[in-house]
């Protein structure tokens, strides 16, 4: 007999005299569960910075007030930009500190030695590479999941600089008298501190003119 042209063929085996057995369905296994998420922490944050200008360098230093007022939390995370060395990272409750870079920004994650609610405060050292002369923008920190930051920073100068606002390099940035900044931002600064501004959001972005005096300009103002 001629078959003919088949467009497919199912071919059975089975063993000799055995009945051909039924192949059941394979139900695909149910979805899992979504995760709940927890409440978690609910951050309000005060920040106050000293930037220190050198010679191609700033150092700053940040006292950060956390306030949770929800569930406990272990840890938070701190963000800079990827250029910044952090040194130290201080408090009653830091355990341990964790750097690591996330895309152009560097994470900071800080351990507590235990599960916070209410307040408590963090203290970070830091330091960035900067123009010697022209335009610099300073390293400003953000906390991850914070409901709002209230963030203000100081300038001093310990090299033979002047320095000005840049504010086509300033996002989110206003300049204010420097007598609004913390008692605790002019006292630790060696030198006076020149400039202040209130700088609480994530995108914040504060840009300064460096002006470097020649000799002349030393020998005059001394």
């Amino acid at each position: 007999a001629t078959l003919g042209f088949l467009s497919s063929v199912t071919v059975t085996w089975m063993a000799h005299g055995a009945p051909a057995a039924k192949v059941a369905p394979v139900a695909s296994p149910p979805p899992p569960p979504k995760p709940v998420a927890p409440a978690g922490a609910r951050l309000f944050v005060n920040v106050a910075t000293l930037h220190s200008i050198g010679d191609g360098i700033v150092r700053f230093h940040s006292w950060i007030d956390l306030v949770n007022s929800r569930d406990r939390v272990g840890s938070v995370t701190l963000s800079l930009p990827l250029k910044v060395s952090v040194r130290h990272v201080t408090g009653p409750l830091v355990k341990a500190f964790e750097v690591s870079p996330q895309g152009d920004r560097k994470e900071v994650r800080v351990v507590f030695t235990e599960a916070f609610r209410g307040r408590t405060r963090v203290e970070l050292d830091g330091e960035s590479a900067i123009p010697r002369e022209g335009k610099a923008v300073l390293p400003l920190l953000a906390v991850a999941g914070a409901v709002r930051v209230h963030g203000v920073c100081g300038v001093s100068v310990f090299a033979t600089y002047r320095v000005d606002p840049s504010p086509a390099d300033t996002v989110d940035a206003s300049q204010i008298d420097v007598s609004e900044l913390p008692g605790e931002v002019t006292s630790a600064s060696p030198s006076p501190v020149l400039l202040a501004f209130r700088c609480g959001s994530p995108r914040s972005e504060l840009g300064l003119k460096l002006t470097r005096f020649t000799p002349h300009q030393r020998l005059s103002t001394a």
